[in-house]
């Protein structure tokens, strides 16, 4: 397994991991129609976008084949109403790879390279029926938040961390 920046090239890979890891995760939390029309085609030209603007960080995990199973990535906390200046935006893992210690490496790596640059602390929103939650709560975050998503007709949570140094690094 190797970790390792998203550089481009990356983004079609990026876009089938998004997608899949959606599917396989949020089934039974989040309607199947909205799940149906997830396509990799748009996400792949997001994907691209945000590689060549530079403005997130986006580390991802390939395995022993090189091929891309999982990704992290995080910037400027978007929530204005919660005081960190870090945001964890996603973690998404092919559920083959789910509790074999890629994502915690992952986060790690993100949560490290977002120090480096310069943030404190750090926020992550989770689907509150995802059973992910239960990854972010070893690594003892305060639950800060809780807000109902119109377009997916369900609640996430927002855990924080007011010390990123507190979260293990990779």
């Amino acid at each position: 397994m190797n970790i390792r920046q998203a550089v481009l090239g990356d983004e079609s890979a990026l876009a089938y991991v998004h997608v899949t890891s959606w599917r396989e995760t949020y089934k039974g939390i989040v309607k199947d129609v909205i799940l149906d029309n997830l396509n990799t085609n748009q996400r792949t030209e997001y994907w691209r976008s945000v590689i060549l603007k530079g403005e997130i960080i986006i580390y991802l995990a390939e395995n022993e084949d090189e091929k891309i199973i999982g990704f992290a990535s995080g910037g400027v906390n978007r929530s204005k109403n919660l005081e960190y200046d870090g945001e964890l935006y996603s973690i998404y893992l092919l559920k083959a790879y789910h509790f074999s210690g890629i994502g915690s490496k992952l986060f790690q790596k993100v949560a490290y390279e977002m120090q480096v640059l310069g943030y404190a602390s750090l926020v992550v929103w989770v689907l509150e029926e995802n059973k992910a939650r239960e990854f972010y709560e070893k690594f003892n975050p305060k639950r800060v938040g809780r807000a109902y998503l119109e377009g997916l007709e369900c609640f996430e949570i927002a855990y924080g961390w007011f010390d990123i140094t507190t979260i293990q690094h990779y």
